[in-house]
C-alpha cells in the first residue's frame, strides 16, 4: 500500500459507533463485575502494508478504553495478523515471523500501560500459504514470537493445545484453532467438535466461541468452515449463543437458526463477523447472501438488512457483558450512519 493512500485515507477517517445490544438468557442469580473486551481480525501486515490502519484501530480502542466507565480488559485477535498469500504476498517462515513481530510491536506498543491483555487466535494466513507445504517452520516461529511477547498475553501459548479456553468472572473465551487442521492435501477448515463438546463442564454463563472461519460466510461458500452443522449443533447442545469470526473482512451480524419438522425454531446462535483492520484492496463487500458449505438444518439471516459494513470499510468490535446482558458494538471508519438492534 502506498503512503499517499494512507494520507488520503486518514485525512477523512472517522469512527462512528454502531450498537447491537444482545440480551442473553441466563438462570444465574450471581452478579459478576461488568467485563468489556475488543476484537480485531485480518490485519494482514506484509511488505505493502506496514500497519497504518491497525495503528489507528488500536489507538481508537485506547480512546474508548480511557473514556469508558468499564475499562476494556482484553483484546481478542481473531487471526490473519500477517498477509501470507501464495501469489500476492508469499512469506517464508522467517519473513512471516518478521511481519508477526511488526504486528505485535504496533499493538503492544500502543497498549502499553493500559492493562489490556491479548487473547490470540490464528487464521489461514498464519501458516504456510499452501496446504501441501511444510507448516512446521511457521508453527515454530509463531511459538517463538508468542514466547518473546508473553508479557502481552492473557493466556500463554501452548503448542500442545491449539484450541484453548480462558475464563474470567462469568465469561468464557473459547478459541478454536483451525490452522493446525489445514494440512496435507485438503483445504477444509474444520472445528474440533470433540474438544468443544468435552469443554462444556468448564465454561461460564456467557460463552463466546471464536475462530477465524465463519459457519456462514457473507462472501462465498468456500470461505465458510466445512463442518458448520456439527459445530452449530454442538454449540446449541452446550447452550453457547455467540460465535465471533473473521476471514470475511467485513462486519456482518446474523442470526443462525435451526428448525424442527414443523418449522419451529429450536436453536438460535448469534454470528458476528469482525471487520478487517487492514483496509485497501483487502476490504470486501457484502454481496447479499450468507453461505455455508455444510448447513445441515441451519439457516442464516441478517439481523436487519443493513447489519453490515457494506462499503469496504475496516473496523473492530467491542463487547460488554453486564449481568445477563451482552452488548456488541461495531466501529468502522468513514461511516456516517448508526445501526442498532435489540434482541431478547
Amino acid at each position: 500500500m502506498k503512503k499517499k493512500f494512507y494520507k488520503r485515507f486518514f485525512g477523512s477517517v472517522s469512527f462512528v459507533l454502531l450498537f447491537i445490544s444482545i440480551i442473553a438468557l441466563s438462570m444465574s442469580p450471581l452478579h459478576a463485575a461488568p467485563l468489556k473486551f475488543a476484537v480485531i481480525s485480518d490485519s494482514h501486515i506484509y511488505e505493502k502494508n506496514s500497519g497504518a490502519i491497525l495503528d489507528a484501530v488500536i489507538k481508537e480502542v485506547k480512546t474508548i478504553n480511557a473514556s469508558s466507565a468499564t475499562p476494556i480488559k482484553y483484546l481478542v485477535v481473531n487471526g490473519d495478523m500477517v498477509f501470507n498469500h501464495e501469489k500476492l504476498g508469499p512469506q517464508t517462515a522467517d519473513s512471516y515471523q518478521k511481519h508477526l513481530e511488526t504486528f505485535l510491536d504496533i499493538v503492544g506498543g500502543l497498549l502499553k500501560d493500559t492493562g489490556i491483555k491479548l487473547i490470540m487466535g490464528r487464521g489461514n494466513h498464519d501458516n504456510h500459504y499452501t496446504d501441501d507445504g511444510d507448516h512446521e517452520p511457521y508453527d515454530v516461529n509463531y511459538r517463538a514470537v508468542m514466547e518473546k511477547n508473553k508479557h502481552l498475553l492473557a493466556v500463554l501459548y501452548d503448542k500442545d493445545n491449539p484450541n484453548y479456553h480462558f475464563a474470567v468472572e462469568n465469561v468464557s473465551f473459547v478459541m478454536l484453532n483451525m490452522v493446525s487442521i489445514i494440512k496435507g492435501d485438503t483445504k477444509e477448515a474444520t472445528a474440533d467438535i470433540t474438544w468443544l463438546r468435552d469443554l462444556k463442564k468448564d465454561t461460564k454463563t456467557h460463552t463466546f466461541v471464536f475462530s477465524h472461519y465463519p459457519p456462514f460466510s457473507a462472501n462465498k461458500k468456500s470461505y465458510s468452515m466445512k463442518n458448520t452443522s456439527a459445530l452449530l449443533d454442538c454449540m446449541a447442545e452446550n447452550g453457547y449463543q455467540y460465535y465471533i469470526a473473521g476471514h470475511d473482512h467485513i462486519f456482518a451480524h446474523s442470526i443462525l437458526e435451526k428448525k424442527d419438522a414443523q418449522g419451529k425454531v429450536v436453536a438460535t446462535i448469534n454470528q458476528i463477523v469482525c471487520p478487517n483492520s487492514a483496509g485497501g484492496f483487502l476490504s470486501r463487500i457484502y454481496k447479499g447472501g450468507l453461505f455455508a458449505s455444510d448447513a445441515g438444518g441451519w439457516e442464516a439471516r441478517l439481523i436487519k438488512t443493513d447489519a453490515t459494513f457494506n462499503d469496504r470499510k475496516p473496523g473492530f468490535l467491542v463487547v460488554e457483558v453486564v449481568d445477563d446482558a451482552v452488548g456488541v458494538t461495531a466501529y468502522k471508519m468513514n461511516f456516517d450512519a448508526v445501526y442498532s438492534a435489540l434482541l431478547k
